[in-house]
């Protein structure tokens, strides 16, 4: 890793700052100083300096006396050079010197260096030879010479050498290029270097390298002025000038050259400041004052010149290639620093986050953010604010009602707290409370509103009679509403060694703890899964097995299965064994824990069943599920007598099957007669209507539902009858004949209805009514039947004639019915009822709605026979709270609590069918426990909106998703695009970020400043699986070789990643959970087997670029490249797999990737392949351990990699290495050339600054001007978009107009964006009209060399970047702007609403200067007026418009406290009035024109 990830300047988050409390510093000097004056100087003060462009000195020292010296002058940093073997000990060079000469006299200066910072040399062989001895003799110098930095001459050969100090040892550098005195014979003396251009060239990329590589400071010695000018811009870090020039960060001299201590010679670039000893003190103070004052070095008498055609051709370079305006020449004396914006420290600790969600006008929250995962970072505090507009409907007494803990309470899903809104100004009502805790989390909102419902609201406020209601009458008329319920999501902040795991850096595994063998032996196994590069492991359920051998059919959820240890223990014994185990996992082998929580069923033969057996569903809970249950058992003893019926046992095909259905239809469903349960008993029907006829207190038939028969005829009619007599509650399955209608109301009607008044005239059309009804219900009854026999015979064809099914080639008996049974009889421990012993067993439906309990009253799943079974599972009946079914609730709690306390996270099995009330109980009870609980799950829900709901309620953290669902490259390309992330170049987000506060009220309403920013809608974030443990292997859904290609495609999306075992060691089949008893293979070395050596890489990989949030996916045939770049450094990594499925090419066509302005270094390349001719192991199948297919992972030659220009720039374009056919993966890394990683912070700072001297007139020739306004003062006119048209405005204003659009909706195919990919003239456009406004407003040169700066490091981006960083920097210049402008209005327009601000940028819009017209004749350059209307009253005598003005001056100049401005506009028409009149049109006054009636 390169020094800080190429950003720089954070040394200082890893070097302690000495006196501010650290225990030790890097130095082995005391952090604790005498007062003696000054402050220590730090890492931190250099640093400092340099951003405050303050110049820094440097002085060399060599015993205690010249270190006195140095440190009472004030010199700020002091160095003991190996110019002492020379100047001190009378070497002829400075290579003669030793590490213990330079140690010793490090020392001596160290004892009198007490405020300035001391830097000491490495000699000449200390640090040549190779990275140990560099580091050595570093520590060395650290601990013996009690150095604080060491100094190494060197350039980009040394840069690996420099890294191992800095990032391996920790120990700071300043780096020295130029005239190095060690290697002086080798540049031929003692001479100046980079006097040509190829050699300032290589010392631009030396510095370049040595920047990276991790130094903090470069010397730079005996260079001409222009080359150290060119470096000292192009660096982040201090540049220190021996003989440079005045434009480097500071200056350093030989101490015994300075006071003319050394005899043989006097450097060009030495100035004599004292001839004697005594002087010292005073000479080394006079030179301190000189560099900061920047008399010294001076141009010409101490600097070094280029040749004047090289010096034109350095120019002519500088400025194309790194887009650099050198100062004027050798002769200016002018110091770069004190002209230049200093770009203050980055942070080491990011902004305090306000997420602002704007609602809807009724206080719902909009459609696109209808899901909210909080965004977080790493050691990023943050809060969320929701806003609502005064004078929406939301916006009366507006309460904030949150299941977010706000007191600090712990979590309770049906507790929600209150907390009102608050005036944030005139315009808008805010709530805000601080994140801490993560988790699912629901608000709504409550407020006052005049019922939509009242159809006399107006008169709810105020009647005839009441003229002057009160307040409290008018807000008694409003009514309480509440907004549905919304969610947001906090993930849980996962660690790993101390250091935090991000989500989209997770590498999952996992394992069946069955085939891991005892638990005791399961370290060498979990280190194997380690050295592969994963971070986490999934183990599927280790609690003790039902009858099944299933672990996902648990026998008792609350004890650990026996199997895992070698004596039996007690329940709270293997507990322990386990927590331990997961302890030495987390910190030994450095991998997270997460497990399967099953909660929808337990094991058929589970003990605890029998003592509660209302668990389950039986038929007494659910009675309607009897007719089922009915078939169930008919069909079971079909298959047991089947012979006995004459049919065969043994199914071959699909005659056999209809053979078989028809003897289904004709044993099991005529004698079941089950249309029974859905019809009504006519007879029994009649009889009780003729005894309630007979009752002398008939019911009688209401008057309107007398009418309501007499309307209504044909099937309106018997629709009302049938629902008159059976009432409106659903029917239920549960008896025969169980649909009943109620005897004396239909008795009653029938007296409404009979024609003849008789019994038996009303029973006979009670009949032909029932049987009209009947029909219906037979109908229902048949089409039932059908579905039910259909769904039988397909589950028959697929049980017996798939290969690959269990039951294939097995006789229907007893062992193996036709069907499984859906239903398991319990033999309970008391004498109960049959009802109760027959339980529904559990399974899914294909389709089925999940939120539907398919076991509930409303459906009759199990009677269609739709349940796809699991046999060995009975399905738990919960109910939807704890009240419903105690004892069921509390035991499942308990198995929760128990796995929470030892797992990190849980993957929630068959999520989708599992209540999802009961789920939220027990994830809640889960959080109490574990708060940090990452939470996994599979849902098969068909419908994104549906996931949605599971999510936000349970509070999923990933979505397991399958890359073995791919059937071809293209659609596995989809995938990695769907789970892939943003685009490269996406327009950054959080730059619509403002500065802002959150008012803390938990901590008294502290005011804590950060940004505050729009909050997104997202997607659930997604766990993206190679292949789960219940997926076909690639060898059997593709080719063993497509193994490799699906891994490192999966490993390259933006999201977590996971794998099972086995599949880096390519196992040939899935393995069945159920009947496999093969155990893992103990592998000495993971990394030899199978994907092993690639796999580490590939998991390694994706873990390092969790932060690459860029991506871009490309198809082409076989082949799909996915690009990852991080969206701040640009640095990023680019895989290319050739995959493997069948009929994959080996020569199928390819394009060379062509990657502009980026360079790229190979990372590695692997091919997958069959071993051909080797037979797998012949005890592979029956030695007891689980064995891949013998494979050959061969490691290719890296990619051609070329750099070419054309017409759009530089480019690298990659030849893939020979041989890479299907089953290959290569992998390199990209980094933009010439690229500023911390351009983003770069752009974002000092527009304040530049914008501070800004006037309101200026402001608006940067915001505003219209066409007209800019042809009339600079004779340019507005930007025109080809694909868009014109601006509304030259300024900054109209190019924000369209991205105000194009940044919220990253719209990377406006017109816009492509016109800034086509080339840099927007940019060149809205810097040089800048720069030509500053005739009139000489500040806005400021701004304008603001852009220019900026313009010039996003010129040498990409061109497909050029979008996203135009857009970061207009904005920022915008929001500047703005603020400046909100600045200057007297008063508290800023606070007062956003009706305010608006008002007052549109004076800021309205009032300019133009050359042709003003307030008065001798209007002065910058004087403004207020154009009538833009942008056809604009300029000339037409801009003044006398009734326009002042009906406008209230609004523009009077509202917004520009009395100055109005006073004038007053004046200037106060004295053109003639004959009372104003004129209309004023012309500057020169000739006024009174051509309006209503100008009075």
């Amino acid at each position: 890793m390169t020094f800080c990830a190429a950003v720089g300047h954070k040394l200082l988050q890893r070097i302690p700052t000495v006196g501010r409390g650290s225990a030790r510093a890097y130095s082995a000097r005391p952090t604790t100083l005498p007062d003696e004056g000054r402050a220590k100087v730090t890492i931190r003060t250099i640093k400092k300096l340099y951003t405050d462009q303050q110049p820094i000195t440097m002085m060399t020292a060599y015993d205690y006396p010249t270190s006195v010296a140095c440190d009472r002058a004030g010199v700020d940093m002091v160095l003991v050079g190996d110019s002492l073997a020379m100047v001190a000990l009378g070497h002829n060079d400075t290579s003669e010197i030793t590490m213990d000469d330079m140690i010793h006299h490090s020392k001596a200066v160290a004892r009198g260096s007490r405020s300035s910072f001391l830097v000491t040399d490495l000699p000449f062989g200390a640090y040549q030879s190779d990275e140990t001895t560099a580091v050595n003799n570093a520590i060395r110098m650290i601990k013996e010479g009690r150095a604080e930095a060491i100094k190494l001459e060197a350039g980009r050969r040394a840069a690996p050498k420099i890294d191992a100090i800095v990032n391996g040892a920790g120990i700071p550098v300043v780096g020295h290029i130029g005239l190095t005195p060690q290697t002086a014979v080798a540049l031929g003396g003692f001479r100046v270097q980079g006097k040509s251009v190829a050699s300032a060239q290589a010392l631009v990329a030396d510095a370049l390298a040595l920047q990276e590589a991790g130094c903090f400071a470069i010397v730079l010695e005996a260079m001409p002025s222009l080359v150290a000018e060119a470096v000292t811009r192009l660096l982040r870090i201090p540049t220190i000038g021996i003989g440079a020039g005045p434009a480097t960060s500071g200056q350093v001299l030989v101490l015994s050259d300075m006071v003319g201590m050394f005899d043989r010679f006097t450097p060009k670039f030495c100035r004599s400041f004292a001839d004697l000893g005594p002087r010292m003190v005073t000479a080394v103070g006079e030179y301190n004052e000189a560099v900061r004052a920047g008399t010294f070095p001076a141009e010409g008498t101490h600097t070094y010149a280029m040749p004047a055609a090289a010096e034109e051709r350095w120019r002519t370079y500088v400025q194309k290639e790194f887009g650099l305006e050198l100062g004027p020449g050798s002769g200016s004396g002018t110091r770069l620093m004190s002209t230049r914006y200093s770009t203050p420290d980055q942070p080491d600790i990011p902004p305090f986050m306000v997420w602002n969600l704007d609602l809807n006008e009724d206080g719902t929250t909009p459609h696109d953010k209808s899901f909210i995962r909080i965004p977080s970072a790493p050691n990023q505090s943050c809060a969320i604010r929701f806003r609502i507009l005064i004078g929406s409907t939301a916006s009366i007494d507006a309460t904030l009602h949150t299941n977010y803990p706000l007191d600090g309470s712990d979590y309770q899903r049906t507790k929600f707290h209150a907390k009102r809104f608050n005036f944030n100004n005139q315009t808008e009502q805010i709530c805000e409370f601080r994140i801490e805790q993560p988790g699912p989390y629901q608000y709504y909102l409550s407020y006052k509103s005049i019922d939509d419902d009242d159809d006399d609201k107006c008169d709810a406020i105020a009647s005839a009679n009441d003229r002057n209601p009160t307040v409290e009458r008018i807000y008694r008329a409003f009514k309480s509403k509440r907004t549905p319920t919304a969610y947001f999501l906090v993930d849980p902040h996962l660690e790993l060694g101390g250091q935090p795991l991000p989500l989209d850096g997770i590498a999952l595994q996992s394992v069946s703890p069955k085939w891991l063998g005892l638990l005791k032996d399961w370290s060498p196994q979990l280190a194997a899964s380690s050295k592969l590069g994963y971070n986490m492991v999934h183990f599927i359920p280790m609690q003790q097995r039902g009858g099944s051998d299933s672990p996902y059919s648990l026998y008792n959820q609350l004890e650990l299965s026996d199997d895992l240890f070698d004596t039996p223990l007690k329940r709270s014994e293997k507990e322990v064994r386990l927590r331990e185990t997961l302890l030495e996992m987390n910190h030994r082998h450095k991998m997270l824990g997460v497990t399967d929580m099953v909660w929808n069923h337990t094991a058929y033969n589970s003990d605890w069943l029998r003592d509660h057996p209302e668990a389950g569903f039986n038929l007494e809970n659910s009675p309607h599920l009897r007719s089922a249950y009915e078939l169930d058992a008919a069909l079971t003893q079909f298959s047991r007598y089947l012979s006995d019926l004459g049919l065969d046992r043994m199914v071959h095909s699909v005659a056999d099957v209809d053979r078989l259905m028809d003897g289904v239809a004709t044993h099991v469903f005529k004698p079941l007669r089950l249309w029974q349960f859905y019809v009504i008993d006519v007879e029994a029907a009649l009889t009780s209507v003729g005894d309630a006829w007979d009752a002398t207190a008939t019911e009688q038939l209401e008057v309107e539902d007398c009418d309501t028969l007499v309307k209504l005829s044909g099937d309106a009619r018997t629709e009302w009858q049938r629902t008159y007599m059976l009432g409106d509650r659903a029917h239920a399955m549960g008896t025969r004949f169980g649909r009943t209608i109620d005897a004396g109301r239909t008795a009653a009607m029938l007296r409404a209805l009979s024609s003849d008044g008789t019994k038996d005239g009303a029973l006979a059309q009670l009949r032909a009514l029932l049987d009209l009804l009947n029909l219906a219900y037979y109908r229902e009854y048949d089409a039932d039947v059908a579905t039910a026999q259909k769904n039988i015979g397909e589950r028959v064809k697929y049980e017996r004639l798939d290969n690959g099914s269990w039951k294939f080639g097995k006789p229907i008996d007893d062992d193996y019915k036709i069907v499984d049974p859906l239903f398991t009889t319990v033999d309970t421990r008391e004498d109960v009822n049959d009802d109760r012993r027959h339980l529904a067993n559990n399974g899914w439906i294909w389709g089925g709605n999940p939120l539907d309990n398919f076991a509930g009253a409303q459906s009759k799943a199990y009677l269609l026979r739709e349940v796809i079974v699991w046999g060995d599972c009975v399905k738990l009946n919960y109910g939807t709270q704890p009240a419903d079914n105690p004892w069921l609730w509390e035991h499942m709690r308990q198995y929760t609590l128990g796995m929470a306390r030892a797992f990190h996270g849980f993957r929630i099995d068959n999520c989708h069918s599992t209540p999802i009330e009961l789920a939220e109980y027990l994830l809640d009870e889960a959080r109490r426990t574990n708060p940090n609980l990452y939470v996994i799950a599979e849902l098969f829900t068909g419908s994104e909106s549906t996931d949605r709901v599971f999510v936000q309620r349970l509070g999923i953290n990933s979505l397991i998703r399958e890359a073995m669902q791919a059937w071809d490259a293209h659609e596995m390309s989809r995938l990695a695009h769907r789970h892939g992330g943003r685009p490269i170049g996406s327009l950054a987000l959080d730059c619509l970020g403002e500065p802002g506060f959150f008012t803390d009220d938990a901590h008294g309403g502290t005011r804590i400043n950060g940004i505050v920013a729009p909050l997104s809608g997202s997607l659930p974030h997604a766990m993206f699986f190679d292949c789960t443990h219940d997926n076909e292997t690639p060898a059997q859904k593709r080719t063993m070789e497509d193994a490799l290609p699906n891994t490192a495609i999966v490993a390259m999306t933006a999201c977590a990643s996971g794998s099972t075992r086995g599949y880096d060691e390519l196992y040939p089949r899935l393995l069945n959970v159920v009947h496999e008893h093969r155990q893992y293979a103990a592998l000495d070395d993971p990394l030899k087997v199978g994907l092993g050596a690639a796999k580490a890489k590939i998991n390694r990989l994706h873990r390092e670029i969790a932060a690459f949030q860029e991506v871009h996916v490309h198809h082409e045939s076989d082949y799909v490249t996915v690009h990852r770049v991080h969206p701040v450094t640009r640095e990023g990594v680019l895989m290319v797999a050739h995959c493997a499925f069948h009929g994959a090419s080996e020569t199928a066509s390819f394009e060379n990737p062509r990657l502009y302005g980026t360079s790229a270094t190979a990372e590695f390349a692997y091919r997958l392949r069959s071993a051909e001719g080797v037979k797998p192991d012949s005890s592979s199948e029956d030695d007891g351990i689980l064995h891949g297919l013998p494979s050959t992972l061969e490691e290719l030659d890296a990619p051609g990699i070329s750099k070419h220009t054309d017409s759009r720039g530089m480019y690298t374009e990659l030849q893939l290495p020979p041989n890479f056919g299907p089953g290959s993966v290569l992998v390199v890394r990209t980094r933009l050339v010439d690229f500023k990683p911390n351009l983003d912070w770069k752009i974002r700072t000092c527009a304040d600054e530049v914008v501070a001297k800004l006037s309101l007139g200026a402001l608006n020739a940067a915001l505003f001007r219209c066409d007209a306004e800019e042809r009339d003062v600079i004779g340019d006119g507005v930007y025109n978009v080809p694909g868009l048209g014109s601006l509304s405005y030259c300024g900054i204003q109209g190019w924000i107009t369209h991205l105000e659009h194009i940044i919220p909706n990253n719209d990377l195919g406006h017109p816009l964006c492509g016109h800034l990919r086509q080339g840099n003239w927007a940019l060149d456009f809205v810097s040089k009209r800048l720069h030509k406004y500053a005739r009139v407003y000489p500040q806005l040169d400021d701004l304008a060399e603001w852009f220019d700066e900026r313009w010039a490091l996003v010129k040498r981006v990409p061109n497909f970047m050029v979008p996203r960083y135009f857009a970061l920097t207009m904005h920022t210049a915008y929001r500047a702007l703005v603020r400046r402008a909100l600045s200057l209005m007297p008063g508290d327009i800023v606070g007062r609403s956003r009706f305010t601000n608006q008002l007052a940028l549109t004076s800021v819009q309205m009032m300019g200067y133009v050359n042709s017209a003003g307030l008065r004749p001798t209007s002065s350059a910058g004087d403004c007026s207020m154009s009538a209307g833009l942008p056809h009253f604009s300029t000339h005598h037409m801009r003044c418009w006398g009734r326009d003005v002042f009906i406008a001056l209230e609004g523009l100049l009077l509202v917004t406290g520009r009395f100055d401005e109005a006073r004038d506009h007053i004046l200037a028409f106060g004295s053109t009035l003639k004959h009372g009149l104003i004129p209309n049109l004023l012309d500057s006054g020169r000739f006024p024109r009174y051509n309006a009636r209503d100008a009075t």
